[in-house]
């Protein structure tokens, strides 16, 4: 049995899907984007706050800013300048990295999303949100996006649907910024990646439009001290790929897959913060800087709709 219960955090509406059976448990802040706030899974009986941003004020802020959990769109990680070209009319978003002078991470992280529906089986229970985007400054682009949380026993399946509701072609690119948590120092955490090259990036971490051999992490190797943020895109043309995220200490494995495709998730993103308590492994669309790279960004044409595909799993 599946149950949904609708609290607060702050002053942020907070919705939290329990399996009672297992115990296992997400919560969604609908009104910052649908952000993934936590998600605890179970193996052996014993509990995993694989995602598990903090709850007080201080470090609930500082989640926000690190866009933990956060649904990445219509573009991932920076616009160079926040500038971009399409259908020959330039474009200039507004910088919400002041450091770069870039535009990161999208649109949609702040934006309030509505319930649509609360689900439940023998097997999963689901929530689906809803956001109509009618276009802003520098992307006046309307679109729809649904997402779909399906929690199942050990698993979490993660779908993004947008449909166009505009009169001309928009571009696109989605992602998900999960922050995983093993209670383990990543140094000592060992990560094994699906065939992947790497997107070469210049000193300004814009791609340079070429990709090179990447043959790190084809088994399972210990991370140790590497320092990654790194943009790979996957070898495989369709269907599902894996990620994985072991801890020797307490024998637990994170699978993180999705479906690739001409418009799916085709790249990835690895990054460890300076503090390397977490590790974020995100299931892009695309790579940086997309809408003047164009590697991986979808033509999303006038009533056009495209579902994308994640999930993680604690194995």
């Amino acid at each position: 049995m599946y149950t949904f219960l609708e609290s607060s955090i702050g002053n942020h509406v907070k919705h939290t899907l329990t399996n009672t059976t297992t115990g296992e448990f997400l919560e969604i802040i609908p009104d910052l984007g649908a952000n993934l706030h936590k998600l605890v899974l179970k193996k052996g009986g014993k509990s995993s706050a694989l995602i598990n941003s903090a709850d007080d004020p201080e470090g609930f802020r500082a989640a926000r800013l690190a866009f933990e959990g956060a649904k990445l769109c219509p573009w991932t990680c920076r616009l160079t300048r926040g500038k971009y070209s399409w259908e020959d009319t330039s474009y200039q978003l507004p910088a919400n990295d002041l450091a770069t002078g870039s535009a990161i991470h999208g649109l949609i992280y702040n934006k309030p999303f509505e319930v649509q529906h609360f689900k439940q089986n023998g097997t999963s229970g689901s929530l689906e949100y809803l956001y109509s985007f009618m276009g802003e400054e520098g992307y006046p682009f309307p679109f729809d996006i649904r997402v779909s949380f399906i929690l199942k026993d050990k698993a979490l399946e993660c779908q993004t649907e947008f449909l166009n509701t505009g009169s001309s072609g928009i571009p696109l690119g989605d992602g998900w910024h999960p922050y995983f948590n093993l209670d383990t120092r990543v140094d000592d955490l060992m990560l094994k990646l699906p065939g992947v090259e790497e997107v070469v990036l210049n000193e300004s971490l814009v791609p340079s439009g070429h990709f090179k051999d990447f043959k790190g992490f084809q088994e399972f190797e210990l991370i140790g001290k590497r320092e990654m943020d790194t943009s790979f895109r996957i070898k495989t043309p369709s269907g599902i790929v894996e990620s994985f995220i072991f801890d020797q200490k307490t024998e637990r494995t994170v699978r993180i897959w999705q479906e690739t495709g001409k418009k799916g998730y085709q790249y990835l993103i690895v990054y460890i913060p300076d503090s390397r308590g977490l590790i974020a492994v995100e299931p892009m669309t695309c790579s940086p800087d997309v809408f003047n790279s164009k590697m991986g960004m979808i033509n999303l044409k006038p009533n056009e709709n495209i579902k994308l595909k994640m999930g993680i799993e604690l194995l």
